[in-house]
């Protein structure tokens, strides 16, 4: 029997990883010193692995909850909380994936239909193209530069940006060159979309756009899952949006999923 007939075409699709290459090459050569894997050049600290042993010892190992134990879910709350002045409900806003990998590829499966553009800037960690591609999505590459430190261009972004695009991936700070984006570098991309929005939202469910290209004016509602309904009208077009927040700083970020079919009001606005 030919088995490799019975691979999924987009499995069959799938580049290798290159740094995963370079990785068994390095295996194979003692005197070799890889730099290929961000491996860490210290042991696990003592107080993680003793805390591994000691669920081993009492036999802590059955399935928990999907969203992970509830304790530690209480904690990764009142991390954020204390570090960052983030407050999350445990019970519904955290959940425990085992390794970024996995959470990555539930974001993007999560969002990503057959036929969605995802734009991933590259040099850039390798799982987000296999993810979309398994995910039916289309990856769209856009390069960074060396003579820009790897930082993302808003005129290579704009380029990059279709209709069917669905989701831009923020690789930054990035994994493998370090690049970093600045404010004034997240500000170029945000001019692109219109610039930075003030949104005004009433107790009344009314909002209003107090600052920013063209007029807005409608009604949102608060989503179950944290997110945000609105149906606005712009400039005397009709549109729904769906959107999430979250923080970068001290700023509070408005992504928007969906927009009709209005392409000039796709994409990420700042909202003070």
């Amino acid at each position: 029997m030919d088995y490799d007939k019975l691979i999924a075409p987009a499995a069959a699709a799938m580049r290798p990883s290159g740094i995963r290459k370079f990785f068994d090459l390095a295996a194979e050569m003692p005197e070799c010193i890889s730099l290929g894997v961000g491996e860490p050049d210290f042991k696990t600290p003592w107080a993680v692995r003793e805390a591994g042993i000691e669920s081993l010892e009492h036999g802590r190992t059955r399935y928990t909850s999907n969203a992970g134990l509830k304790e530690l879910r209480a904690e990764i709350a009142r991390y954020l909380d204390r570090r960052m002045g983030l407050k999350y409900d445990p019970a519904k806003e955290v959940l425990v994936t085992v390794g970024g990998s996995e959470a990555i590829d539930m974001c993007i499966r999560a969002l990503v239909q057959p036929g969605d553009e995802v734009i991933i800037p590259e040099p850039c960690f390798v799982c987000y193209e296999p993810i979309t591609t398994l995910s039916g999505g289309v990856p769209v590459h856009v390069a960074c530069r060396q003579e820009d430190e790897f930082r993302l261009r808003a005129d290579a972004l704009k380029a990059a940006i279709t209709p069917k695009t669905k989701l831009l991936i923020m690789p930054f700070p990035n994994n493998p060159t370090g690049a970093v984006m600045e404010q004034e570098d997240l500000d170029a991309t945000l001019e692109m979309y219109g610039g930075k929005l003030e949104l005004a939202f009433a107790e009344d469910g009314t909002v209003q756009m107090v600052q920013g290209a063209g007029a807005w004016d409608g009604t949102y509602e608060y989503l179950e899952d944290g997110g945000i309904s609105m149906n606005i009208d712009a400039d005397g077009t009709a549109l729904n949006y769906t959107g999430i927040f979250s923080m970068v700083g001290d700023q509070l970020v408005l992504m928007l999923l969906n927009a009709g079919d209005d392409e000039g009001l796709n994409g990420l606005y700042f909202v003070q």
